[in-house]
Parts: C-alpha cells; structure tokens; sequence
C-alpha cells in the first residue's frame, strides 16, 4: 500500500525539474516518500516544519527525527535516503541534470543511523556523507551509516555497488568493495579499522532501527485506492516514467521493507511482489528450488545415479534477472559438490540457464558432468525444462516474475563410453523473501585463462587417455586473451569464449575455440561474482594440424565460483574482488585425424579472469606480494580428480621479476621464478617437490581493480612426468591471488 502513497507523492512534485548549477533557498530537490512520525525539517531561512509524506524536502534542509520516527526521502535522480530514529541529516547538496545523467549529492550526518540507496548521480561519482569523525563516498550502490550521538564515532557498512571509501579526519582511507564489509573510526584522531565482514549482528542492529513497525503507515493517514493513484497520475508520467499500460496496477501483497515497500532503484534483492507492470532492468529475484524426491538426489534437476550420491554440495538459489518491464527475464540456478579427496573423490557441476519468452513460460536448459568415482569416465548430464509461474503471476515475460514456479523438464544421463538414461522431473520454485545480498553490477570485460583434461571416446571403440587442454594456441601457453568474457548489466546477459591448445594425445585436435551465452538465453549475469553460461548455438572451432575439422559443441557449461562455491582439502579460496575465477566443461565431438568421430568430455576444468589494463600503464617502480590459491584437475595413473592448494607470489615491477609458489595440491609444492616482458604477463618454470619425476610451468597476468592497476593476479599451471620417469601423474589448472 505505501507504494502507492509514494507513487503519488512523487507525481505531486513532479514539477520538480533539473537543479540549477546555483541552488537558491528553499530549492525543491526531493519529495519525503514515507514518513513514521515525527520528521521535523528546517529549511534554509526558514522555520522548523512537521514534515509528512509527500511533502517537498529542499536544498541545505535540515531533518531530524525524534525518538520514534524514521523517514525516507527520494530524490530527482532516484536517490533515496532513509533514516532512523533520533538521526540528525542536512541535505548539503543536490545538484542534477536529467540529460547526462551527472551532478553532485552530498550531506552531513550529525548522529543516528543513515542508508543511502544510489540513483543515477552515483553511477557516474561518489556520493558523499561526511559525518563528525569521518567522510564516506559511496559509488552505484548501498551503504549504512551509523552515527554515535555522544562520540561522532562512525560506523561505516557496504551493502552493495562497487565502491565504498571512508577517509577519516586524519586523511586515511579505507577502501571496500566487497559487499557485507564494515569499517569503524572512533575519532577525529583515528583511523578508519580494517574493512572486516559484517557480523549478522551488526546489520540486524542497523536495519532494526530502519525497518518499518507494526501499525506504521508511512506517514499516509489513509491509504489510497487504485484508482486514486490512476487519477492522480497524468498521462505522460510523473518522475518514474509513464504509467503502466493497462490502467491502475492490480492490488496485491506488499514485501514489507524499511518504511514500507523499497523505493525505486533499491538493492534488487529486495523488490516488491511483482504486479504486471514488470520489474526495472537489472532488478534480480531469487527463488529456492526444491529437488524432485524421484531423482534421489540432494541436488536439483539430477539424478542421484549421475552423481554417485555425492555429498557435502551446494545449491544456488536460481535467479530471475529483469532486462525491463518491456523485456525479458533471465535465470540462472548451479549446483555443485566435491565430495572427498584424491582416488576416493566423487563430484559434479550442474548449471542451469533460462529465459522467459512470449508465451509466458521461462525454457530452461541444464547442462553439467559429473564422475560417481574418480577412476570412472564422466557422464553428462543434459536436460531441459519450462518454469510455469503459480498465483495471480504466471509469466517469466516482458520483465515479470511469480511467487513461485512449477518447474517440468526431462533429461538424458550419458556415461562416455556407455550408454544413455532418459529421466524426467517436477520440481517447485519458492521466492526467497530474505535472498543473498547482491554485489556490484557491472558491464565489464574480463580476459585470462582456463584449463581441462580432455577424456576421449572414439567411434572405433578406443577410449584416449586424458589430454591436457590450456589457453593458448600452437602447443604452447598463451596470453590472456585466449578467455574473454564480457557481462552486460542492463539485460542481464553474459558472453564467454575459451581459445585452448591440446598437448599431447594420440588422436586429439590441436586447438579448440568454444563459445558460451552468445544466445541470449544461455548466459546470465547476476552480478560481479555470480554468472553462468551454457554453450553457444555456434559450432565449436577445431583445428587439427593446421585444418578445420568438423565439430559441435553439445553440451558445455561455465560458472563463477560466486555460483558454486567449496574447494577439496580444506583451502580457502581467495577472497579476491575483481578477478573472477570458477568451473567449466562439458561435451565436444570432433572428427580425428584418422578420420574416425570422437568424443571428448571435459569435467569440472578451471577458468580464471580479470579486469585488464595495457602494458604500458602498469607500474615500473615498486614491489608487490600476492596470496590466494590454485585449483586443477590430476591425473594420477586412472584416477581423475579435483585438487587445490595456496598459491603465494612475489614481484618487483621494476626488474619485472619475482617468485611463486604453490603449495600442498595434491601434497606436492611447486615453486619457481617468474619473469615477465611488458610488466603485465608472465611465465615461470616450476620445480615439483615431493613427487620424483615431475616438472611444471605456469604463466600468468595482473589483473586491475578500484584503481591499482596490478591490485590481483591469475593465470594457468600445468605439470606431467618428464620424459624417462616413472608412473604416470598430470595436472593443471588455474591459480588466483590478491594483493597482501
């Protein structure tokens, strides 16, 4: 209902129009969208006033509430800021214009607790709260600012965007972009704490003072009607745009938020129940997926029998990504486990990616590997299904999402080198009314690198042993261009394409192209750590001793690891926040150079990818050292399995060289020498401690971020048997670091 109340107080102020360059007193920037009372405001050269719902909010105003109230203000460029009781914030500056997107947004928080939701001004610069002991710029996102009445001490939490910094009175600077991060500065003589992860408690204590009570209205003394609403708004459209088409929106279900209903441009986490006007472009729902008990199996969408019963995995929720009320809505749902170690290890990665079209109904196609024992070929795991929404919304189009879905689909289990087992299922989808919070939404490019054994199964009957594949071309390691990947917030769509090289293998292609999500609907975008794709409608690119050899590209699948989390043997994953790193594989038939068709299955492989600048802006003075991990595929005799370890490195950007190591993957350390050419790539000959027979590479870049143009780093390793050894033991992967 206080929708519709801050609905009509905006198209009341719709007189408002682009702040001049120049504010003169009492200058409307704003409209107070909700209000619990009391919110007194003083405007400049004015008196105090009670302000209500409704009521313009203007340039320099000062607005306090008492012991009880809370209120939220909304601004021209869809800005909002809510506040809490006994909280204290001037409106220092506004200024906006419409055409460009640009202007400036600043205000002061003497006390209480403050969170701000970015419009279009953020997007483009920061936004700034200054406060007693502290100033906080938040770019294109969410933060909460808590004020000490007594002390100024500040507390400081990102809830979602790319960048919040907090630079205390003594001029140092605290940096965050991880979203669910904190930092505190208890005086003007401190400064800001190590950002740290927000304890639950922390956020419920912040959001206890922001969330709406029992009884409060918003400030509406009777809430209005439909109708009112529809006469109330003028045919052009008010602030938020026109109305939507087919008269007033339908009455329904409020998700209850701070104040009541989220404002427009919320964290989209936390959007209202869905009317038919459909959801803002970049809006993201989550829903739980309940398994179908006839599959046996903790995971969704797959059969137990495919996965061995594997244990200890996990399961994202699936993602409805808005691209507009008149556009499409795209999911995205990844499950995943590693259960066990070594020879003893089962596993499996399952995506799914959907798009909802005209008829209503979301199609879905899944698409995953799985090995039930680590000396048994992979099988693949390939289905797809139709979501049919449930209640008063039952369609995925034209930026609209339900409750719930009913989710039917029918698959096919095929085992490399054995045979194939249709199956079907029906399988529930609820929305989650307290989802993950999202991170930063971004359309970005990401180059690096990717890494996979190849297992193959000919048509003669001869099944090859495990190929090696790395980013590169001609047998040799490439750059980081051989993996790109670009995102695209606005619709919600991802791209990828992995360039790799076979090295060795009696019958295998020399180089292989994939490409993942260029169809619209077999890529999502959620947000900077969680997205997935599964293969383009375009033919795998395969050449084979310099000739083009006919291929397809059956069944592949990629994901980020913000989408399928865990590590085998305990390693903890780098908590990196701009390089992205996760899993891939899946299917590819080829012709061999005999002239004999062959399948290859790529299981749980590695991909990693980052920001980039050019070599000629990285830095040629200074040292840096990097921490994280490594994770890869063995090969050890006929078992196949996922390893991973920590990964440490060391480099000097003026002598463009340093030092890496990896260590306890797979119980071998690896470490070597790294040198690089232009200061961005480099490469490393590894020596392997505690197996005999053993030699490695590695190459690898810098990856940018938040200004620092070497702030990560990743690349691939690869190590085998050198000639004349015994026993027969491979691995590759990838590694990922962040600067310590």
């Amino acid at each position: 209902m206080l929708r519709r109340s801050l609905v009509l107080a905006l198209v009341a102020s719709s007189a408002l129009v682009g702040a001049a360059s120049a504010q003169a007193p009492q200058t409307k920037i704003g409209v107070a969208a909700a209000v619990n009372q009391n919110l007194t405001g003083t405007p400049p050269a004015a008196a105090s006033r009670v302000v209500q719902i409704g009521n313009d909010v203007f340039h320099r105003e000062r607005l306090v509430t008492d012991a009880r109230g809370q209120a939220q203000m909304l601004f021209l460029d869809g800005s909002a800021f809510t506040v809490g009781p006994d909280s204290d914030l001037q409106l220092d500056e506004f200024v906006y214009d419409p055409a460009s997107g640009t202007g400036k947004l600043a205000a002061t928080a003497a006390k209480g607790v403050i969170r701000f939701v970015g419009g279009k001004l953020s997007k483009n610069q920061p936004v700034t709260i200054s406060t007693p002991t502290a100033t906080i710029g938040i770019r294109g996102g969410i933060g909460i600012v808590s004020v000490d009445a007594a002390s100024g001490a500040t507390r400081a939490t990102f809830l979602f965007g790319q960048e919040m910094t907090v630079t205390s009175a003594t001029g140092a600077v605290e940096r965050i972009a991880r979203p669910g991060f904190t930092t505190s500065v208890q005086s003007r003589a401190t400064a800001p704490t190590a950002a740290t992860k927000a304890t639950g408690d922390q956020i419920k204590q912040n959001l206890d003072q922001l969330n709406g009570r029992p009884g409060a209205a918003g400030g509406a003394s009777q809430q209005p009607t439909d109708n009112q609403v529809a006469v109330r708004m003028p045919a052009q459209g008010g602030p938020l745009g026109p109305p939507p088409p087919g008269g007033p929106r339908p009455r329904g279900p409020q998700q209850q938020g701070p104040l009541g209903p989220p404002p427009p441009n919320r964290d989209a986490t936390q959007q209202n129940t869905v009317n038919n006007a459909g959801l803002p472009a970049g809006s993201v729902v989550a829903y739980r997926l309940d398994p179908d008990p006839a599959l046996g199996s903790n995971l969704p969408t797959v059969r137990s029998q495919a996965t061995g019963g594997a244990g200890n995995g996990s399961s994202s929720p699936l993602y409805a990504v808005s691209s507009g009320p008149t556009g499409t809505v795209k999911s995205v749902q990844v499950s995943v486990a590693i259960d066990g170690q070594g020879t003893g290890q089962r596993s499996v990665v399952v995506v799914t990616t959907g798009e909802g079209g005209d008829g209503g109904a979301m199609q879905a196609s899944t698409r995953g590997t799985s090995r039930t024992t680590a000396d048994r070929n992979t099988t693949r795991v390939a289905s797809s299904s139709t979501l049919s929404g449930t209640g008063a919304v039952t369609t995925f189009a034209a930026g609209r999402v339900p409750d719930g879905f009913v989710q039917n689909g029918s698959g096919l289990d095929t085992q490399l080198g054995g045979g194939s087992t249709p199956y079907g299922y029906r399988q529930t989808g609820t929305r989650v009314t307290s989802p993950p919070a999202l991170g930063a939404r971004e359309t970005v490019m990401l180059s690096g690198y990717a890494a996979a054994f190849a297992d193959s199964n000919r048509a003669d009957g001869r099944i090859d042993p495990s190929t090696p594949l790395l980013a590169g071309q001609n047998g040799a390691p490439g750059g980081p261009g051989n993996v790109s990947i670009s995102t695209d917030a606005a619709t919600g769509r991802l791209a990828a394409t992995f360039r790799l090289t076979s090295e060795g293998g009696s019958s295998g292609p020399t180089s292989v192209a994939l490409e993942f999500g260029a169809n619209p609907a077999r890529g999502t975008y959620v947000d900077r750590t969680r997205f997935a794709a599964v293969e383009s409608l375009t033919a795998a690119q395969i050449t084979d001793g310099g000739r083009t050899v006919s291929a397809d590209s059956t069944s592949l699948y990629m994901v980020s690891s913000g989408l399928a989390s865990g590590l085998p043997n305990g390693v903890r994953a780098c908590q990196c926040e701009f390089a992205q790193w996760g899993w891939w594989g899946g299917v590819v038939t080829a012709q061999s150079r005999e002239g004999v068709a062959q399948t290859n299955h790529l299981h749980m492989g590695n991909w990693v990818a980052g920001p980039m600048v050019s070599a000629a802006d990285m830095p040629t003075t200074g040292s840096a050292s990097y921490a994280g991990h490594a994770v890869g595929t063995v090969v050890n005799n006929t078992a196949r399995y996922t390893a991973a370890g920590n990964f440490a490195a060391q480099f000097n950007f003026a002598s463009r060289a340093g030092s890496m190591t990896i260590s306890n993957f797979d119980g071998l350390n690896m470490s070597g020498a790294i040198s690089s050419q232009n200061g961005r790539d480099y490469g490393a000959t590894l020596d392997v401690s505690g197996k005999p027979g053993l030699a490695g590479r590695a190459q690898g870049s810098f990856f940018s971020g938040a200004g620092d143009p070497v702030r990560e780093t990743g690349g691939q390793f690869t190590i085998a048997n050198t000639p004349g050894s015994q026993g027969s033991y491979a691995a590759n992967g990838i590694f990922v670091g962040k600067k310590q």
